[in-house]
C-alpha cells in the first residue's frame, strides 16, 4: 500500500472532506499533513530568499506561495522519516479517477526507471511516450509542468528536493520542474489519473496577476527571461538524454528483467 500525503490547512476542513470522500476507495494509506499558513510566516525567513525570488521570478513576496513551498517540504520530510520506498504527495484540490489504484500499481512495476512520476499537473505538457500502460501510457514531458496537485516520489527523488530547493526562490512547481539540478528521473502518466477538482480554483496561494512587478523591472531590469531560456535549454537536454536512453534500453518491469536474467 502507498502512503498518501495530502497537504491540507487546518482552516480548510472542507477541501479535506471532499479529498477523503475522492479518494476513499483508493486503497492509498492517507496521511494528513497540517498545511504551512503562509499568512503566519514571519519574514525574513532563513528559508526563503526574497531577492533572488525577484530577480529570477519577477514577483513580489507571495506569502501563500510560501506556505505551498514549506508545505510541500513538511511531506516529504515526514514521508523521509517513515521507512516506505515511495510516497503520494497530494495537495488537497484533487479528484481520484477510477482507475487510480491500478495505474499507481502498474507504474509501481517500472519503479526503477523513475525518481518523480507526475500524477497530475495544470496541464499536459509535451511529452514523449516511453511505456503502454492499461489505462495510458508512462512519458516523459519535455516541457514545463506547471501545478503540484499529486506526484509520486522515491527516496532518493525527496532527499534531494529538501536538501537542494532551499533556500526557497522560486514557487514549487518551477523550482520541482528543474529535474537537471536533482538528478533524477522525472516521468508522467498520461492521461492523469488524479484530476483537479472546483477547488482548484480557489487556491490558496492566490498567485494573481497583481504580485508582478512593473514591466520594466520584471523584463529589463531583470534576469528573469535570460534564467527561464537557459532553464528550458536544461530541461530539453536532460529529459531528451532520458528519451534517448529509454530508446536504446527499453525500460522493463522487475518480471521481464527476471526473465532477461
Amino acid at each position: 500500500m502507498i502512503d498518501c500525503y495530502v497537504i491540507n490547512l487546518d482552516r480548510s476542513r472542507d477541501r479535506y472532506e471532499r479529498f477523503m470522500n475522492s479518494f476513499c476507495l483508493s486503497g492509498l494509506n492517507i496521511i494528513r499533513v497540517s498545511g504551512v499558513d503562509g499568512q503566519q510566516i514571519e519574514l525574513p525567513h532563513p528559508d526563503y530568499d526574497e531577492r533572488r525570488y525577484r530577480l529570477y521570478h519577477g514577483k513580489k513576496i507571495n506569502k501563500g506561495e510560501i506556505g505551498c513551498y514549506f508545505s510541500h517540504m513538511k511531506a516529504l520530510r515526514m514521508f523521509l522519516e517513515s521507512d516506505a520506498e515511495r510516497a503520494l504527495i497530494c495537495e488537497d484540490d484533487i479528484t481520484a479517477k477510477p482507475e487510480l489504484r491500478e495505474t499507481l500499481e502498474e507504474a509501481a512495476i517500472y519503479r526503477e526507471h523513475w525518481d518523480l512520476l507526475r500524477v497530475n499537473s495544470l496541464h499536459a505538457p509535451t511529452h514523449v511516450p516511453i511505456k503502454k500502460l492499461k489505462n495510458g501510457k508512462l512519458v516523459i514531458p519535455v516541457y514545463w509542468t506547471g501545478g503540484t496537485g499529486a506526484y509520486l516520489v522515491n527516496r532518493k527523488a525527496a532527499e534531494r528536493i529538501v536538501t537542494l530547493l532551499l533556500p526557497m526562490y522560486l514557487p514549487y512547481d518551477h523550482a520541482l520542474d528543474q529535474v537537471w539540478k536533482l538528478g533524477i528521473t522525472a516521468m508522467m502518466i498520461h492521461p492523469f489519473p488524479i484530476a483537479l477538482n472546483e477547488f482548484s480554483q480557489q487556491t490558496m496561494i492566490a498567485a494573481s496577476h497583481s504580485y508582478k512587478l512593473p514591466f520594466v523591472r520584471r523584463y529589463i531590469l531583470s534576469p528573469m527571461l535570460l534564467y527561464r531560456g537557459l532553464n528550458t535549454c536544461k530541461r530539453w537536454l536532460w529529459q531528451f538524454s532520458t528519451v534517448i536512453k529509454c530508446l536504446f534500453f527499453p525500460i522493463k518491469s522487475f518480471d521481464e528483467r527476471r526473465v532477461d536474467t
